[in-house]
């Protein structure tokens, strides 16, 4: 990925001597790269360190591991990380030391993560969960100890308008329940795990049997749209059936929600500080009291 022509041409012809047989591509958006990647599911990717400070990058990062990609960051002055541990790479460096590191990545070897042995929650709970800056790669560990029959489970996820579709299709190849976009009239039931991600309608839960999401249209709430307030609020009703949990992020959106919950019967948890990407927003609502517990991302399912 770059937006420098003139580099990633040079580095594409070096590649061609040093790895023959080799197909290599070039983007200079993410939207590009995640739906290149997703298609062909690269062995290795080259990334201009300026495309890692945009928000939606997570979304990214998140689909090479997924896709057991090595990725390498490159810093104009030679700052870098890859995703197989800390390594540094210029411009200036020849497509061979990119070749060397690569293949020394990918020799390492990816343990498969086992399967949740745990049985699903028989009971009437339903989840809701809120979270931000860090969250794509928290919910993706959470989601994968989830099982197929998993409580109802309702999403808030601050994300870019365009990353949303491509958020939900990530995690929907990681976790065993079926993952879909939040539509309005959506029934919730076991098994299903609705996520709002790049809307701009909030995401509430219908006071009704079934229990059903609902999309509304509204001001931001806590500085978002979709907020974690606003689903936290609208839950109240059923708070007794609630296990409700704010996870990393920046700024305080759920804590007023998340407080409200718990004042009404649910049982509420924060990610813990070690764990998070941003401590923003479970600092937040642990701060007020709206959590019972904090807990590392690990053990959150």
């Amino acid at each position: 990925m770059s937006t420098d022509p003139f580099w990633a041409t040079r580095l594409k012809s070096q590649f061609g001597e040093v790895a023959p047989g080799v197909r290599i591509l070039i983007v200079d958006n993410l939207m590009a790269a995640y739906a290149t990647s997703e298609e062909l599911q690269p062995s290795a990717v080259i990334i201009e360190q300026g495309f890692t400070d945009i928000p939606e990058f997570e979304t990214m990062k998140t689909l090479f591991h997924e896709l057991k990609s090595v990725c390498v960051y490159v810093g104009e002055k030679g700052s870098a990380k890859t995703s197989a541990g800390p390594r540094v790479f210029r411009k200036s460096d020849t497509a061979a030391s990119y070749v060397s590191w690569i293949k020394e990545a990918k020799n390492a070897t990816h343990k498969k993560r086992p399967k949740d042995s745990s049985k699903s929650n028989k009971d009437s709970k339903i989840i809701i969960i809120g979270s931000s800056t860090g969250g794509v790669d928290a919910l993706s560990t959470i989601l994968k100890r989830f099982p197929a029959d998993c409580p109802p489970t309702v999403i808030v996820q601050h994300t870019g308008e365009d990353f949303g579709g491509g958020l939900i299709d990530l995690l929907s190849r990681l976790c065993p329940a079926r993952v879909v976009a939040a539509q309005n009239g959506l029934v919730l039931e076991s098994g299903l795990v609705c996520i709002a991600a790049g809307y701009r309608q909030h995401l509430e839960l219908s006071s009704g049997t079934p229990l059903r999401a609902r999309l509304t249209e509204g001001p931001p709430v806590s500085g978002h749209v979709p907020s974690v307030d606003k689903v936290f609020l609208s839950a109240r009703p059923i708070a007794s059936r609630v296990v409700a949990a704010v996870l990393t992020g920046m700024g305080r959106d759920g804590a007023e929600g998340l407080l409200a919950l718990r004042r009404a019967g649910a049982a509420t948890f924060v990610q813990d500080e070690r764990s998070s990407v941003v401590y923003g927003m479970p600092r937040a609502a642990w701060q007020l009291g709206a959590a019972q517990r904090q807990v590392p991302l690990v053990r959150m399912a």
